[in-house]
């Protein structure tokens, strides 16, 4: 862009790409010189918005000389426009203006492209590191609340978000909040529930991963992300992926992610929050249902009391810390009578 400005005798030369939020306007992705962008009234910024739109150049129609000329180009994210602005008039021609600004602006455009891929790659490669590890973790873990933090936590990481859930399926195929990121907005808390009817419950029942890269979008809409709870104040961006080993198989619960800051999320962030979400799947579903075999071994089938196996077994953990503390323990038998009536 400095070089463009050079070349085109321009005082500032700016690189224009489609906002993503609502409005779809043009806003300034790099520019020549200074801290920020030059700022443009309604006519100039008309201008910019009619070259990215028709893909060919334009200029101020009035005035004693040039002080604007736009480029159209395609950006990553869409129609774009390279923008050259003169305080003052150009020694140049307005035709050799235009032949330079139009034989350098797919350059810039290229090279900024250029700088999100590498960007973008780098992010990736982050993550996948990140996988990697969390994978070897899981594998040294057995205990079902262990291996959830490692998931929420890794989660943050791997997907570069502010904030994180992990849901889990229940019967009647709800789900329920198990786990939560030290930094979750205090709205979301561990034993919320979600049905079918609620964006959290609409991916667990489709098994189909979502992005809401702008959460402002969703204001119109009625469905809650969680049972009777709207989109958490200042979350800007949301992650919503199925937990399931294989496209085929039913969703074990469903990992939420947020983001509080301008940039939102991506292709990339949600391509990894689904890798995570797949290593995630074995490990859970093997925690889960070794903690549900466990605890059914332990509970009393007609009364969901604890059986007398988990009596003997706490018993026997009393005896144990009693002998090696040295601390004293009580033992009160009470005894219910015409416990038949009742049972």
């Amino acid at each position: 862009l400095k070089l463009l400005a050079e070349y085109t005798e321009a005082h500032e030369a700016v690189l224009w790409e489609p906002h993503e939020g609502p409005g779809g306007r043009l806003i300034a992705a790099a520019w020549s010189r200074g801290a920020e962008p030059p700022a443009l009234g309604e006519q100039e910024r008309a201008l910019v918005e009619l070259a990215a739109e028709e893909g060919h150049p334009t200029f101020n129609p009035t005035g004693p000389h040039l002080r604007l000329m736009a480029c159209g180009v395609d950006v990553r994210s869409g129609k774009g426009a390279v923008s050259v602005h003169f305080p003052e008039a150009p020694t140049l021609s307005r035709e050799e203006i235009q032949q330079r600004l139009m034989r350098m602006a797919e350059e810039v455009s290229l090279r900024h492209d250029l700088v999100h891929a590498r960007a973008a790659l780098a992010s990736r490669t982050k993550s996948l590191r990140g996988l990697i590890r969390t994978a070897i973790t899981l594998q040294g873990k057995r205990e079902p609340n262990e291996q959830q933090e490692i998931v929420v936590h890794d989660g943050l990481i791997i997907a570069t978000a502010d904030w994180g859930v992990l849901l889990r399926r229940v019967d009647g195929g709800g789900l329920l909040i198990v786990r939560t990121s030290g930094q979750v907005p205090e709205a979301l808390q561990q034993k919320l529930t979600a049905q079918r009817n609620t964006i959290a419950g609409e991916v667990q029942t489709s098994g189909q991963k979502r992005l809401i890269s702008d959460t402002r979008l969703l204001q119109d809409e009625r469905a809650p992300l969680f049972d009777g709870t709207p989109i958490p104040h200042g979350t800007r961006s949301l992650i919503i992926v199925p937990i399931k080993r294989t496209d085929l198989d039913d969703s074990l619960g469903v990992l939420v992610f947020g983001r509080t800051g301008p940039v939102p999320f991506n292709s990339v962030d949600i391509g990894c929050a689904m890798d995570l979400a797949t290593i995630a799947a074995g490990a859970l579903d093997t925690a889960w249902a070794f903690k549900d075999a466990t605890h059914s071994a332990r509970t009393d089938q007609l009364t969901g009391l604890p059986n007398r196996r988990a009596f003997e077994e706490e018993f026997s953990e009393m005896i144990a810390e009693t002998d090696r503390y040295g601390k004293p323990s009580a033992l009160v038998i009470v005894d219910v009578d015409f416990f038949k009536k009742v049972n």
